[in-house]
């Protein structure tokens, strides 16, 4: 069948894990955003962690959460001569990853992203993957084209097996992002919903691609210091007729227990990624997008949620029912969203034309479009 030829792959970041000496010191290579959450894994199964080296003079020489020496390269390298180094930068990992080579000997260098592994283990998926094959056989089938079949062979191939060439494989492009320039190009009575709005990035792009306008945006962000950098981006690029919505999109209306992080900030257990400290947990509220348009019209609808995607689609049924929207829904934070959210659209409405394209090098921006 479609994907037998899959189902003998073993992932590379469980493997590492079950492998790795346990005494050989790790340094990790980047003090960036998605440090925190690598650094979590490896604490989690007691690797030795010496501490953090960053190109960033302006970050050497201080502890990272007062827990960490982050070093300049030479000063690890000294202190710590057999460490092993582990990049944690998926947006430059292969620039960092060739300059360490002239560094240091190949063999002390990690070749594993383990930010592909940021929302679930490869062993998790390929349980889930074996126990629903005939569903993600029927997904594909119901798939509009055939970069869309080859998307989702290639993204189950790299969720598979963990390695970063694989999801760089399946990369579709990013020049298109969210798919503005084409199969959701604004029109001039185009009602816009962002799901998600973070810091109006995805704002951003919806407004330069409007070239004839459009008639409004309505931006759902729950997350206080992402609202203030949406404004900034509003403000900055003289978005016009647009109303932030100071909520998060559900299937009700009430209060959710909620984590600020940024561009993680999620609903508490939305995801199946490790959730935080109970100190760090807000609450929100949340509503539905049927009772915020109560009947109006929205003809795009984005959805990049943290795992809050399937519930939003519930609460939006009335709306995707009338008028039939485009839509764009990030089906990566959950295993289970890879087959349940196309099963929940197609049920709505089943002549919706499927596309799927993965906007990303790493386990990210696999967006699952539906078009009337």
């Amino acid at each position: 069948m479609i994907f037998d030829d899959l189902l003998e792959i073993e992932n590379c970041i469980d493997a590492f894990f079950e492998t790795q000496n346990k005494t050989q010191p790790i340094i990790f290579f980047g003090a960036g955003f998605a440090l925190k959450r690598i650094l979590l894994k490896f604490e989690e199964r007691k690797l030795p962690v010496a501490c953090i080296c960053d190109n960033d003079p302006s970050k050497q020489g201080i502890k990272w959460e007062n827990r960490y020496d982050i070093l300049s390269l030479k000063k690890g390298m000294e202190r710590f001569p057999d460490a092993l180094y582990v990049i944690t930068s998926p947006l430059y990992f292969e620039e960092i990853s060739s300059n360490l080579e002239k560094s240091i000997d190949e063999d002390h260098i990690c070749p594993i992203d383990f930010e592909c592994g940021h929302y679930f283990s490869g062993r998790n998926f390929k349980a889930f993957f074996l126990q629903n094959k005939e569903r993600f056989e029927k997904f594909h089938d119901r798939l509009y084209d055939d970069a869309s079949k080859k998307a989702l062979y290639s993204v189950i191939k790299a969720h598979l097996s963990g390695k970063r060439s694989d999801f760089v494989s399946a990369c579709t492009g990013t020049d298109d992002w969210y798919l503005f320039q084409s199969l959701l190009r604004p029109s001039a009575d185009s009602v816009y919903l962002d799901c998600g709005a973070y810091d109006g990035d995805t704002v951003k792009l919806f407004h330069h691609s409007a070239v004839n306008g459009y008639k409004s945006i309505l931006a759902f962000e729950p997350d206080g210091t992402n609202r203030a950098a949406l404004q900034n981006t509003i403000d900055s690029n003289n978005i016009k007729n647009i109303k932030i919505i100071k909520m998060g999109a559900y299937d009700f209306s009430g209060r959710l227990a909620f984590t600020e992080s940024g561009v993680y900030s999620t609903i508490v257990h939305a995801n199946q990624s490790e959730q935080p400290p109970s100190n760090a947990v807000v609450e929100i509220e949340v509503t539905t997008i049927d009772s915020v348009l109560n009947g109006g019209f929205a003809d795009i609808i984005k959805m990049d949620i943290e795992g809050s995607e399937y519930k939003a689609l519930l609460g939006a049924e009335k709306t995707i029912k009338k008028h039939k929207p485009r839509l764009a829904v990030c089906l990566y934070h959950n295993i289970t969203d890879f087959i349940e959210i196309p099963e929940l659209i197609y049920s709505m409405v089943n002549e919706y034309k499927l596309v799927l394209r993965h906007h990303s090098k790493s386990c990210t921006d696999t967006i699952l479009y539906a078009v009337p």
